[in-house]
């Protein structure tokens, strides 16, 4: 299990880094720059049976850091269905039939 969860860290970083709605990571800034949000969305994403739910957590995670109002659920979609189908090919969430 502990395996599984790093690799969905791993997952999780390479897909929010991707997106990097600051453009940190083009900036410059460090790979693990937005680790405290992968790790506090990723810790619940099991839970996320849907990418609305797991929108939820993204939005939740980057409202809790950044601008609320930057965050909505509807603005965290996107990157929330990329990443619901990444931890879905992983192994780390479910895939329904």
């Amino acid at each position: 299990m502990k395996h599984l969860y790093q690799e969905a860290i791993s997952v999780a970083t390479a897909v929010i880094n991707e997106w990097d709605p600051y453009d940190l990571i083009a900036g410059g800034a460090p790979k693990d720059e937005y680790e405290g949000e992968v790790s506090r969305i990723v810790a619940k994403a099991r839970d996320a049976h849907t990418p609305e739910a797991l929108a939820r957590l993204v939005s939740e995670a980057f409202s809790s850091s950044f601008e609320p109002e930057r965050f909505s659920v509807e603005t965290c979609l996107p990157v929330a269905s990329r990443l619901f189908e990444e931890l879905q090919t992983h192994g780390f969430l479910e895939r329904k039939p």
